[in-house]
């Protein structure tokens, strides 16, 4: 009930602030698209951060995992706010960040945070928006290859397009708060 209830509202956020987009645009994959589901501006957005949160909260605590990691840029922030709000509620998860491209300063790190030694070896992934998962399998490729299990993987929002079919398919627990909703209002963008 109370997953049904957060859901719904944070429909009701992404109504209000326009965030999904009518028009013409190319996403990250390559790919043209009518819509797009601008999730950074939903992420600035105090009420709609707390709602994706504790949704993800939820499902992430069944998981039992160590850390939750967020790919750079929107599940990084996603993976940040989580770790603070889970604090609130006297549960320790901490994050790391993955980057899928190389880093040429600095310590040169793909994987920048904290993720705790020991025994358990399980994390959780995190991202914004799913289309055909070519970037979420890179993340997990490098986090499996640094000795760490994905547990699960969410998103806060599924195109639909055979990203969550893949990861599926390759035997992972997948979990998005939303798909490609019907009873969002998209807004026309120039």
């Amino acid at each position: 009930m109370k997953e049904l209830i957060l859901r719904e509202r944070l429909k009701e956020r992404i109504n209000a602030l326009g965030i999904l987009k009518q028009g013409n645009f190319v996403l990250s994959s390559g790919t043209r698209s009518g819509q797009y589901f601008d999730c950074k501006t939903l992420i600035g957005d105090p009420k709609s951060l707390e709602y994706i949160s504790l949704l993800l909260l939820d499902r992430i605590k069944q998981e039992s995992v160590v850390a939750v990691g967020g790919i750079v840029l929107g599940g990084a922030l996603l993976s940040t706010a989580l770790s603070a709000f889970a604090s609130l509620y006297w549960v320790d998860i901490t994050t790391f960040m993955i980057r899928t491209t190389n880093k040429f300063y600095g310590l040169q790190k793909v994987i920048e945070g904290t993720i705790p030694l020991g025994a358990n070896k399980k994390v959780a992934l995190i991202d914004d928006v799913i289309t055909t998962g070519k970037t979420i399998m890179k993340a997990i490729q490098i986090v499996e290859e640094h000795g760490y299990k994905v547990s699960l993987i969410s998103t806060v929002y599924d195109r639909n397009e055979g990203g969550s079919k893949k990861l599926k398919d390759m035997g992972y627990t997948f979990y998005s708060i939303l798909q490609n909703e019907s009873d969002l209002k998209p807004f026309y963008h120039d």
